[in-house]
This record gives C-alpha cells, structure tokens and sequence, in this order.
C-alpha cells in the first residue's frame, strides 16, 4: 500500500493535450461598393434648378400661410384692444392707490375698480362677438366641400340553398353501429 493517501486510489495518466489554434479565421467577405460615376456639370447644374425652384416654392407657402394666419388674429379691432389695454393698466393703477390711500378713499377706489371690471367684462364680450361674426363671415364665404354623390345599391340575388338532411347518428350509447356497411 502507497504511504500516501492521494495515491489511495488509482488515478489516471495525465495525457498531454495539444491545442490547435486555426490560423484562418472565417472573415466575410463585404462587397466593395460601387462608386457612382462623377455627375456632369448639366446634371449638376439641374439638380441646383431643382433645389432652387423647391425653395422658392417652399417660402411661397410658408409666406402664405404665415398671411393666413396673420388675418386670422387680426380680426379683433384694434380699438377695442388698446381701449381694454388702457382699462388694465388704470385697473393696476387703482389697486395701487387703494393700498395706499386712507381708509376713507379705499372705498371709493373699490367702487370704480368694480366699475372699471365691468368695462372690461363688456369689452371682452364685445371682442368675443366680434370675433364669432367674422368666423361665421368667413365659414359662409369659404365653399362648402362637396360631398360625393351616393351611388345606387344594386341588390344581389339571395342564393337560396335547399335544406341539408342531418347526418345520421353512427354513434349509440359509446358503442359504434356498423350494421348500415354490412347490410347492403
């Protein structure tokens, strides 16, 4: 018996492993791009035309639409908005004064800011039917969109299929019944 307790039990010959490492690596391959060929001073100068005329075009629209869009707020009169400016401002004015007036004053000065809030009130109710009357003129000015004509239902024949007898039944209480195939 060995003396020595890890060599108790057989153990096997240790083999030397080689480790073959591949020198080629399977790298895909890529396609070489194709180069485009130069473009010619004609093709060239249309391609600049054609970016030329598409801005143009593009800051037409845009001009026109900011237009547009500019007549549509400018719809409110500008008096009424410069006289509902100037009732704010004397409305901040007022308040002001009122914290430093005497007890006295400050009713006096809470009467006509009341009085200046139902000037604005008006104003801005005026300015609301304005701007409904001018949106109601121009939804009656701008055509109504068509509306595509509706086209006559044709109705299809019914198909009308004969009644289907019903299968019958091969199946009695779990047990098959196989007598209908052997009596012909």
């Amino acid at each position: 018996m060995p003396k020595d307790p890890k060599q108790l039990f057989e153990q096997p010959e240790e083999e030397e492993v080689e480790i073959v490492a591949s020198i080629e690596d399977p790298v895909p391959k890529e396609k070489p791009k194709r180069q485009r060929k130069p473009l010619s001073e004609e093709r060239k100068e249309q391609l600049r035309e054609q970016l030329k005329r598409g801005r143009e075009k593009s800051l037409a629209k845009r001009q026109a639409g900011a237009k547009k869009k500019k007549e549509n707020k400018d719809f409110v009169d500008n008096d009424l908005k410069s006289e509902l400016s100037s009732l704010k401002e004397e409305l901040k004015n007022l308040r002001v004064e009122k914290k430093e007036a005497p007890k006295e004053e400050k009713e006096l000065k809470e009467d006509e800011i009341s009085l200046l809030k139902k000037q604005m009130e008006e104003l801005k109710s005026m300015l609301k039917k304005e701007r409904e009357e001018k949106a109601e003129a121009k939804k009656a000015a701008a055509p109504a969109p068509e509306m595509p004509k509706a086209k006559p239902e044709v109705k299809k024949p019914e198909v009308v299929l004969p009644p289907q007898p019903k299968p019958e039944r091969l199946i009695s209480r779990g047990r098959v019944s196989y007598a209908k195939y052997f009596n012909k």
